[in-house]
C-alpha cells in the first residue's frame, strides 16, 4: 500500500509546474522538520490570548453587531 501511495504522489507531483513542485518540496521539508501550520482560528486565538483582559473589557458589547459603525462611522444597527 505504501508503494502505491508513493507512486500516486510521484505521478501527481510530476504533473505540476516547477513552481508548484517547489512549494510541495518546501511543505514536505517543513513536515519532516516538525513545523506545524496554524489555522486562521488558531492564530486568532493565540493573538487574543496575548491581549490583556482589561483591554478586552473595554470593547463595546455590540462591537460585532455594529462593526461598521466603530470602523467607518456607519449608523448603528
Amino acid at each position: 500500500m505504501a508503494a502505491n501511495l508513493e507512486n500516486t504522489i510521484h505521478e501527481k507531483l510530476k504533473s505540476l509546474p516547477p513552481e508548484k513542485q517547489q512549494q510541495v518540496l518546501e511543505f514536505v521539508e517543513e513536515l519532516a522538520n516538525g513545523v506545524t501550520h496554524e489555522t486562521v482560528s488558531e492564530k486568532l486565538a493565540r493573538h487574543l490570548r496575548s491581549v490583556p483582559s482589561d483591554e478586552l473589557e473595554e470593547l463595546p458589547a455590540d462591537a460585532s453587531k455594529n462593526l461598521d459603525h466603530y470602523l467607518y462611522g456607519a449608523p448603528r444597527k
